[in-house]
């Protein structure tokens, strides 16, 4: 769901008039301090914690190597000696999704997952990336993954802290300790930059025009709850400039989920996951080697202050 349009202003206020006793302005004046210099105000009483308050996630996510994904050389090699896989060409790099659907069709197998523990960014706690490919190649094969779609599904999906103890006690004991979850107004992430890519030389050529489906959302960790914020038809437009924001559902079980467990200050782990899918026709033009995505955004709760102001009275 892509947010509604909010204009944003630096003012030195942050309570509107409907929050005029002295307590809610206090309290107003402490959620000004939160975040530097009276931050912005999204409309009256309203205040958004987000850059320099919460973690920003930055970074460049690689595909795993294709033997690294596939398994043993015995397969590939099977597969080159029996023609099975056209053109598998001799640098594994250089192989296309086309060649590694060969190859997990010849290993009989529909899925294949590669995990890493360790995950490494420009900003933010990450950990346990894992990687998913479905062959969707035969529509007697991963039946319940492909529905009906021929080519190659990818997933990635990987676990970001999106506050530590300390900050969600913070902003708990900011909004009273006992304050309604719909103190907090939004939650919501703001893109500077999602872009795939896939190596020419020095150049990162997009491959984003070849997929067919596309997801970017969040959920706990372990899934169950999957919430979708970025969809197919905005990704060619989050270049950065201007950054984009995108609200997650309010209805949505992980949304509430997420802010009960900041009104009882715990830390927050999530899972940020990534879903697409290129058709048959296009499996030749995108690669796994030297290829991947690069994600930018800035996790934001929107807090009313004149709520939080309303639970002090």
């Amino acid at each position: 769901m892509k947010e509604r349009t909010v204009l944003q202003e630096r003012r030195c206020f942050c309570v509107g008039p409907q929050a005029r006793s002295r307590s809610g302005l206090l309290l107003g004046l402490g959620l000004c301090a939160l975040v530097q210099a009276c931050g912005f105000v999204e409309a009256a009483g309203e205040v958004t914690l987000g850059a320099g308050k919460i973690a920003k996630v930055a970074y460049e996510l690689t595909w795993p190597k294709v033997d690294d994904l596939i398994g043993t050389s015995a397969i590939r090699q099977a597969g080159a000696a029996s023609g099975q896989v056209s053109g598998l060409p001799t640098s594994l790099e250089a192989a296309t999704l086309r060649h590694v659907q060969g190859l997990m069709t010849i290993d009989g197998e529909c899925k294949r997952t590669f995990q890493q523990a360790k995950v490494i960014a420009q900003s933010g706690t990450l950990q346990n990336l894992q990687v998913s490919v479905v062959n969707c190649g035969n529509p007697k094969r991963c039946v319940a993954a492909c529905k009906g779609f021929v080519g190659m599904k990818m997933e990635a999906r990987v676990e970001f802290q999106l506050l530590d103890a300390d900050k969600s006690k913070k902003i708990n004991e900011l909004m009273g300790g006992d304050a309604n979850p719909d103190t907090i107004v939004q939650v919501r992430a703001n893109f500077t930059k999602l872009g795939f890519w896939q190596k020419e030389g020095t150049t990162k050529k997009p491959v984003a025009p070849y997929f067919s489906e596309y997801e970017l959302g969040v959920s706990s960790v372990g899934g169950g709850d999957d919430t979708v914020l970025v969809e197919q038809r905005y990704l060619a437009s989050i270049a950065g400039d201007p950054p984009q924001r995108f609200e997650l559902d309010p209805f949505a079980s992980f949304t509430r989920k997420i802010k009960q467990n900041v009104l009882q200050g715990e830390q927050q782990w999530i899972e940020i996951f990534q879903r697409l899918s290129v058709e048959q026709k296009d499996l030749y033009s995108v690669r796994l080697g030297n290829a991947g995505v690069d994600l930018e955004f800035q996790p934001e709760f929107v807090i009313s202050a004149i709520e939080v102001a309303k639970s002090q009275l």
